[in-house]
């Protein structure tokens, strides 16, 4: 599954995910993770209200 979201096919000559669509995969997990995380409103506290563009988190 990871595989697929990196970009692999799945198909019968393509073989097994790469470590590049693996990477990628793991990447955009990752950022769906993030986003779920936004919407349910289950992301830490110190993280709410910070404007989108900041790059000062500490």
């Amino acid at each position: 599954m990871v595989g697929r979201l990196g970009g692999h096919l799945g198909r019968k000559s393509d073989g097994e995910p790469g470590a590049e669509s693996l990477w990628t995969g793991l990447q955009r997990l990752d950022d769906l993770t993030a986003m779920y995380k936004v919407m349910t409103g289950n992301h830490p506290q110190h993280i709410k209200g910070l404007p989108v563009f900041s790059t000062d988190y500490g």
